[in-house]
């Protein structure tokens, strides 16, 4: 058995490019810094933190048996 681990940076690049949700949340943000009010980008911001790192982070670091 072989065993490959990603460093978190690999790993975040990763879930953006394969997660929708996370993708739209960034195209949001895109936008929003061009023409939304600052508490409207933190917001967002802090929903990407959150689902990268609370929700999908933890799940492609504990797959360790398919």
């Amino acid at each position: 058995m072989v065993e490959i681990k990603f460093r978190t940076k690999d790993l975040l690049e990763c879930i953006g490019k394969l997660d929708q949700r996370l993708i739209n949340l960034k195209a949001k943000l895109k936008e929003a810094r061009s023409s939304a009010p600052y508490g409207m980008v933190d917001s967002l911001q802090q929903q990407i933190e959150t689902r990268e790192k609370r929700r999908i982070l933890s799940v492609y670091t504990d797959s360790h048996q398919f």
